[in-house]
């Protein structure tokens, strides 16, 4: 018999690769902030770091500056969406073969005993509401109690199409909105992806990945256009937010889609890491990889055929943390020295009016090096 729906998971099981602090890793980033603190007298780097080795086996080894702070990431958030939205595809799929599974098992018992035929099922969309909605939305984080219903729930509609005795699979114009949020990071682009996966699913797939935890990770609340009630969370560098993260918690997610480490159905991996493949020679190329003014010294430079996968954020501080842009991006990098090596990178907080691209790109060369010696 099919499985009960109590048994059925909203979300994919956690991740098959763990991660540990490493000690030489650790010492190589510590070494190079304090490099640059001596070098640039007077200046106290206020980015944040995180450094994950992609080589090797669970867990993974990651060293870090600040790692844990929660940050105002602007548009570097929309990679939460993009997991999100393939997490949810996953549990469609799976709801509809279970849902097809009880059908055939029920016409079956009908059949064997004379029973009448069961009657006619509701529809995919009308049975993922009846069904699973309650449930996504009973496990919602507090924090968005200040939103819509409607805002928290998946608008499945938007997002899918299902062809007669088919597989749920992104309607064209949805996958459009996927490329558009990721490579040229487009906000109504983004607005849309949000809006069909809903707040409650979005979040909970970063807690059920066990990225979000006790209020530290991956935030998603705002859907970039401010159609939708926004649900901030609290930052360091710019108070309540609705697209926040911390370093090592967006480097892990980075993580998680490169080693394909939750499963997911289909071809969910190969559209994920499309994506941000492309977005590194999109209209927003990675901040350390630009020439004057971010960079002097072209020895500094990451050149961009190290960088391999992106997702990058832009935007003002609130007038009264003084107004001014800060950067962050999520990178899959490798080969900076030595070719085998690979690694899944986050900063944030990058704040040229107290820093500079040369110097964060400083501390990343080095610390590498180190770790590399």
């Amino acid at each position: 018999m099919a499985p009960p729906l109590s048994s059925f998971r909203l979300f994919p099981a956690p991740p098959s690769i763990t991660f540990a602090e490493d000690a030489k890793l650790k010492t190589g980033v510590a070494t190079a902030v304090d490099e640059l603190k001596k070098a640039r007298v007077g200046v106290t780097p206020p980015f944040r770091l995180a450094i994950i080795d992609l080589v090797g086996g669970s867990p993974l080894k990651w060293g870090a500056h600040e790692p844990d702070t929660m940050d105002f990431i602007a548009s570097e958030a929309k990679i939460i969406a993009l997991y999100a939205a393939f997490a949810l595809r996953d549990m469609v799929r799976r709801f509809a073969s279970l849902n097809k599974v009880q059908t055939v098992v029920a016409a079956a018992a009908g059949a064997m005993f004379g029973l009448p035929k069961p009657a006619k099922r509701a529809s995919l969309f009308d049975a993922l509401r009846t069904e699973i909605d309650p449930t996504i939305l009973a496990t919602a984080d507090p924090l968005l109690g200040s939103t819509k219903r409607s805002e928290r729930l998946p608008r499945y509609e938007h997002m899918f199409q299902v062809a007669p005795g088919g597989i749920p699979d992104f309607t064209p114009q949805y996958r459009s909105w996927l490329r558009a949020m990721i490579v040229p990071s487009s906000n109504s682009g983004a607005m849309e992806c949000i809006h069909g996966i809903g707040y409650a699913y979005l979040n909970g797939a970063m807690r059920e990945a066990q990225l979000f935890k006790s209020g530290v990770g991956p935030w998603l609340a705002g859907d970039f256009i401010g159609k939708y009630t926004y649900a901030r969370i609290n930052s360091q560098n710019d108070q309540g937010v609705a697209q926040a993260g911390t370093a090592l918690s967006i480097a892990k997610l980075m993580a998680i889609i490169i080693r394909h480490a939750i499963v997911l159905d289909g071809d969910a991996f190969t559209h994920m890491e499309n994506l941000l493949h492309d977005a590194v020679n999109g209209p927003d190329t990675p901040f350390l990889t630009r020439s004057a003014p971010y960079f002097s010294d072209d020895a500094l430079r990451i050149p961009i055929n190290k960088i391999t996968h992106i997702k990058l954020g832009l935007a003002d501080l609130k007038s009264r943390n003084g107004g001014q842009s800060v950067g962050s991006e999520v990178w899959r990098l490798e080969g900076l020295f030595r070719p085998d090596k690979v690694y899944a990178l986050s900063y944030q907080n990058l704040d040229w009016t107290k820093t500079s691209s040369e110097d964060l790109a400083f501390v990343i060369r080095r610390a590498i090096e180190l770790y590399e010696a």
